[in-house]
């Protein structure tokens, strides 16, 4: 130790005596000496150059292997860092005040412009692998480019997420047509090719993602469900009807399960079976609940509907069906609750 290093630790032992400070808490000194040398060391070049480099590699790894959002936050976290570092560094130069300004100006605009075109080609990667369905638009001056694009990306996540419950639908959707404030939301049309159907959204809903994800469902389960007893000539209405409830009950929950939350009215004679099956999923996983209403859904258009005469007693037997291949127990006991027929079949 030197003589220069001998006159630092006895000021600091000086200072400690007039302070105060019980030889006990030396230690923390020692602690806090380590702590910042730790931070000198980490915010040095050599450090930074090491660490800065390997987060967007493993970031652009993570792009390319479909996990966008940790590959995303890995990037701009370390292109944030070199701007810090940047930044500070022309703070700390000993060069004129003018100079600094200049050089900080410049390095935080060419970040800022290399945070930007990152993000845009991460994003362009992401609508490439991840868009599936073909979504057209009619004319309307109210569906700008960015508009569009936020309902293609709202459909195509709902159309994902009902792919991985294990639903089969047509990548093609109808052309979105706008109505004026106030009126008609919904999807119309036939079980034929897309293009003879539309999705109708208000000018007042256009930037509501729930509502255009719910008229989007309403379509969709009319057509695998509702529409084709229409068609098929000398179907009971009694079977008519007992589809078109069951195609809306099935369009309402999955929208609704999408945000985990209910977007359309439970006062429509179904809608009981909505509050209940909420309930379920309070009770048991959500994910559950979903597989039970695709078993649902899967034995409805598979075996002849049964009671037909009483929606609650058909819905329940299909959902009966669907339970015991999901492993859910009786929901009896949460249908009862909300009035629902769980009588004997």
């Amino acid at each position: 130790m030197n003589a220069k290093e001998n006159r630092t630790l006895r000021d600091v032992r000086t200072s400690r005596r007039l302070l105060g400070v019980p030889r006990a808490a030396h230690a923390t000194f020692s602690e806090i000496k380590a702590i910042l040398f730790a931070l000198r060391w980490t915010w040095a070049w050599p450090f930074l150059g090491v660490l800065i480099p390997t987060a967007i590699g493993i970031g652009s790894w993570l792009v390319s292997e479909q996990i966008y959002q940790i590959g995303r936050v890995l990037i701009l976290m370390a292109l944030a860092l070199l701007l810090l570092k940047t930044f500070h560094q022309s703070l700390s130069a000993r060069i004129a005040a003018r100079q600094r300004i200049s050089i900080s100006l410049a390095s935080i605009t060419a970040l800022a412009l290399l945070i930007y075109s990152s993000l845009g080609v991460i994003n362009r990667i992401e609508w490439k692998h991840e868009v599936v369905i073909n979504l057209p638009f009619k004319t309307s001056p109210l569906l700008t480019e960015a508009r569009k694009h936020r309902i293609i990306w709202n459909l195509n996540s709902y159309y994902r997420y009902l792919s991985n419950i294990g639903f089969d639908f047509p990548v093609d959707i109808p052309p979105v047509q706008i109505s004026p404030p106030n009126s008609v939301n919904g999807g119309g049309g036939s079980p034929g090719a897309s293009y003879f159907s539309t999705l109708t959204i208000s000018e007042d809903n256009i930037d509501n993602p729930a509502v255009i994800r719910a008229v989007y469902s309403s379509y969709i389960f009319n057509r695998a469900i509702y529409w084709p007893a229409v068609l098929k000539q000398g179907t009971p209405q009694s079977q008519i009807d007992a589809d078109e409830a069951a195609a809306w009950m099935m369009g309402c929950y999955f929208a609704s399960s999408f945000g985990n939350r209910i977007v359309c009215g439970t006062d429509a004679a179904p809608g009981r079976w909505l509050d209940a099956l909420w309930d379920a999923r309070r009770q048991y996983k959500h994910e559950s609940v979903d597989k039970l209403m695709y078993y649902t859904f899967a034995t409805w258009n598979s075996f002849p509907v049964k009671y037909p005469e009483s929606f609650d007693k058909s819905f329940r037997y299909h959902l009966i069906a669907g339970g015991i291949a999901q492993g859910i127990p009786n929901l009896d006991p949460i249908l009862k609750r909300h009035g629902i027929d769980t009588g004997p079949f």
